[in-house]
């Protein structure tokens, strides 16, 4: 595998050595790539500091019959929280917000709903056990746990996502290949040519560097795929025409064996004037 990585970044040329290569070897590259590309969002999460003290005393609500109730002191339904990078509102059934930030976590009734720019993209219900065997403060960190942890997987799963999709607009310029070339060989090699943009990726959501170097950056990364198209299309080109060679030899087989025969035919012509002159030069001398 580290042959593959270091071959597609320096040498595309060589990623047709792995051709051959399974379905699992490839698929795990690409979760390595998909890995390298989330990094930015694990890390962002995982290091993530500025989360609120989301406990019953501070918030002042707590669960009752499987439903948000909020009747403590600190109580107040206009109150912001924050929740990585997110406000976070808590409500009880019937309250309402004034003025709330557009991109949104609330917390009402039976329900978790999330707003972005505010419009309603997601919401659920808060499946609190109506025994109330679990506290608030616990609900709230294992919520807390879901979406650290959480994000780095649907990173990843979405990471995966963009490099089959990639590589499946890629291989547009392969399709005439496909004549020659099992598609699922052109996807495959593709896949491993896309490295190079995995790795700008990767600086760039760790980094976060500026939007013009990165679309230079981008453009340098297509080479792996642009070389990978170049060998493809001259070796396929050189396999044909050995093809072509290895059909027209047995015709030029017999013209070989022919040859021979107009040889032989000249070199008796040659010899008979020979045999004249030396009858000529033993009638001489009588």
């Amino acid at each position: 595998m580290y042959t593959v990585f270091k071959d597609s970044l320096i040498f595309p040329h060589n990623l047709l050595k792995y051709r051959n290569k399974g379905f699992f070897f490839t698929m795990a590259y690409v979760l390595i790539l998909a890995l390298l590309m989330s990094l930015g969002t694990i890390v962002q999460m995982l290091s993530f500091i500025g989360n609120s003290d989301l406990t019953t005393e501070n918030v002042g609500c707590g669960f009752e019959n499987g439903e948000l109730v909020c009747d403590g002191t600190n109580y107040d339904p206009n109150r912001e929280f924050a929740l990585f990078g997110y406000a976070v509102y808590f409500l009880e059934s019937g309250d309402l917000l004034n003025d709330p930030n557009a991109s949104r976590i609330v917390f009402q009734g039976e329900a978790f709903t999330l707003y972005l720019d505010g419009t309603r993209v997601y919401g659920i219900n808060l499946m609190i056990p109506a025994d109330n065997s679990v506290s608030f403060d616990q609900y709230m960190k294992t919520v807390v746990d879901v979406i650290r942890y959480g994000s780095g997987v649907y990173a990843l799963i979405s990471n995966v996502l963009v490099l089959l999709g990639i590589a499946l607009i890629a291989t547009l310029s392969f399709l005439r290949l496909a004549r020659f070339i099992r598609y699922k060989i052109i996807y495959k090699l593709v896949l491993f040519g896309l490295t190079g943009f995995a790795i700008v990726m990767t600086f760039y959501n760790l980094l976060h560097f500026h939007v013009i170097l990165f679309y230079i950056l981008m453009f340098i990364s297509y080479r792996g795929v642009f070389l990978l198209q170049q060998v493809m299309t001259r070796e396929t080109m050189l396999h044909l025409n050995e093809i072509a060679m290895k059909r027209a030899e047995p015709a030029g087989e017999t013209v070989e064996t022919q040859q021979p025969e107009p040889i032989e035919n000249d070199e008796t012509d040659e010899e008979e004037p020979r045999s004249d002159a030396d009858g000529d030069d033993s009638s001489d001398p009588e």
